[in-house]
């Protein structure tokens, strides 16, 4: 006698069961999974930035200074144009003295070149030389080319809040992403570096002519920038100003293209300063502080010094895409209860 076996098939209950504890399963390893891909990039765009340190090291091995995060230095001695901004500006193909190219624009001129065929470290010649011009003798690269990520040359970089648009800067129109003056490129827009999240990655050179009583950031009222005495401070946030602080979207260190109101020491500058890009920037170990204020009110600041005084800043924003805030990768520790 034959016995026909049946097969046991899942009940409601039992498949509901299932899938209920696949659901919870992928609820929890989701986050976990998408943190440690953001980790990931972190690490990967702190590698962009190391790669671009020891290339900026080279830069400077060659030039005998870091290349400069303002158009009017990187244009070198305005003098070589009689004193004409415009001229000196147009001269090193580094925009024009209403709409100067940004620190980040300046970093990529330096280290790959803005056709990514190598720095050219003569100045534009009206008429016979043009640093545009793809057959001029370059130096080599001074990071790999090969896999770099770049804003495209016909559309403005993005951060959190968008693409940005041309911003108003210290009582000025300012495109944060001007085209190449020259004759060979006229077509291009500048390009900025973008980090592994896909946002600019900011450049700001130290002042190489800073002393211990130098302010922390630009301090003298100055004229419409780019101006001969345009960074004074060891740093100047309208270096990047374009990136930070056009008023449609300003970012947490959106006032640093606003002066700092000098307080010579042992003036009182208060316990947190009140420009954020200096906050941002300030080193809390170089800092001095007046110890005579007793605990447990804070010891008020006297004498704010900002991190790599004597090197330059990478600054990108991190998987938020917001200058200012704790997430941030930069070539320094990021530290502040402000943030």
């Amino acid at each position: 006698m034959n016995r026909t076996s049946r097969r046991k098939a899942f009940t409601l209950i039992e498949l509901l069961t299932v899938m209920a504890i696949i659901t919870l399963l992928i609820g929890i390893l989701t986050p976990a999974l998408g943190a440690a891909r953001d980790k990931a990039r972190t690490t990967a765009v702190r590698a962009q930035l190391n790669a671009m340190e020891v290339g900026l090291e080279s830069f400077q091995g060659d030039e005998g200074k870091y290349p400069a995060s303002n158009a009017v230095f990187y244009a070198n001695d305005i003098n070589n144009a009689g004193g004409n901004l415009t001229a000196e500006l147009n001269n090193w193909e580094v925009g024009i003295e209403t709409a100067p190219l940004q620190g980040a624009h300046l970093l990529v001129d330096a280290l790959v070149g803005r056709d990514f065929l190598g720095y050219d470290p003569k100045p534009t010649v009206a008429g016979t030389y043009d640093r545009w011009t793809p057959t001029n003798a370059r130096r080599s690269p001074y990071i790999p080319v090969d896999g770099v990520d770049v804003t495209s040359t016909d559309k403005p970089p993005e951060d959190a809040f968008g693409r940005l648009v041309t911003a108003n800067v210290g009582g000025q129109s300012l495109n944060p992403q001007p085209s190449i003056q020259g004759s060979g490129a006229t077509s291009l827009l500048c390009r900025v570096f973008r980090d592994k999240f896909g946002w600019p990655i900011l450049y700001y050179r130290a002042n190489p002519s800073a002393t211990a009583t130098t302010p922390i950031i630009t301090s003298l009222l100055a004229t419409p920038p780019p101006n001969p005495n345009y960074g004074n401070g060891f740093y100047d946030g309208q270096d990047n100003a374009g990136f930070t602080s056009y008023p449609s979207s300003p970012h947490k260190i959106s006032d640093a293209d606003q002066e700092l109101p000098f307080v010579a020491p042992p003036g009182n500058y208060g316990t947190v300063l009140s420009n954020k890009f200096a906050e941002f920037i300030r080193s809390i170990r170089a800092s001095s502080y007046d110890t005579t204020v007793a605990p447990p009110a804070p010891a008020p600041i006297l004498n704010p010094r900002p991190v790599k005084s004597d090197r330059f800043i990478l600054l990108s924003p991190g998987k938020d895409g917001l200058y200012g805030n704790l997430d941030d990768v930069a070539n320094f520790q990021v530290l502040s209860n402000e943030r």
